[in-house]
């Protein structure tokens, strides 16, 4: 597909096409079991919105959590946005407890903004900006790989048994 472009991370595989509105859906490598995608995406003032969604099946498994952030480490660091946006139904506690964990701050309510299953819903906005989002995940994207890393072979003299074999 022509202005197609794919980002692989792990399991994840990152598609970038269409227009500047509609930029990115993600997938595994192996089956499609979710998306997230960006949306309202303003490139001069440097912010985007973006949504997540997961097949019933994948949920509370931290897929989400995965995708998001690759999603965030994409249009923060190699399309230098500036802040993200989410607008979550005040009653989906599992989505905002997602967006808490990932470090947005909830900014405001929009008081029965969404009408849906016969009723009105409040729409809580949350933002993250991007200087916030690398110290919170540059931290522990460093914990994870000294975790994944093995420790470097140092030869150590013991003080019982003199120089180690093979040096001089």
């Amino acid at each position: 597909m022509p202005g197609t472009r794919r980002v692989s991370a792990g399991r994840w595989r990152l598609h970038i096409h269409g227009t500047a509105r509609r930029r990115q859906g993600l997938c595994s490598i192996c089956e499609p079991f979710g998306a997230v995608g960006s949306h309202h995406v303003d490139p001069r003032a440097g912010w985007f919105e973006y949504g997540v969604t997961m097949g019933a099946g994948y949920r509370r498994k931290g897929y989400a959590s995965e995708a998001v952030v690759m999603l965030l480490r994409f249009m923060f660091d190699e399309r230098h946005f500036h802040k993200c946006g989410a607008r979550i139904l005040a009653d989906n506690e599992a989505s905002l407890s997602l967006q808490r964990r990932l470090g947005f701050i909830e900014e405001g309510r929009l008081r029965d903004q969404v009408f849906s299953a016969g009723r009105h819903h409040d729409v809580v906005m949350m933002g993250l900006l991007a200087d916030e989002f690398a110290q919170l995940h540059l931290r522990a994207n460093e914990l994870s790989l000294r975790a994944l890393m093995p420790l470097p072979a140092v030869r150590q003299r013991r003080l019982d048994t003199g120089p180690v074999p093979g040096r001089t």
